[in-house]
């Protein structure tokens, strides 16, 4: 077994797919995203501030 082998089976002990695990759970590919976080009263986000992801609106 030469190195190349030893170092594919070392990272095949790690996440297989191309996605990590972030805070809400979600999964999501290692690209960028863009974020927008938009200040709202209480009815989004109890915290006042909202996430959003490109392309989603706040009806």
């Amino acid at each position: 077994m030469n190195n190349e082998e030893k170092e594919k089976r070392k990272h095949g002990k790690q996440i297989t797919d191309d996605t990590k695990r972030i805070a809400d759970g979600m999964k999501q590919n290692k690209k960028r995203h863009k974020v927008y976080v938009v200040p709202r009263g209480s009815q989004f986000c109890r915290s006042g501030l909202g996430i959003l992801r490109k392309g989603e609106v706040i009806p």
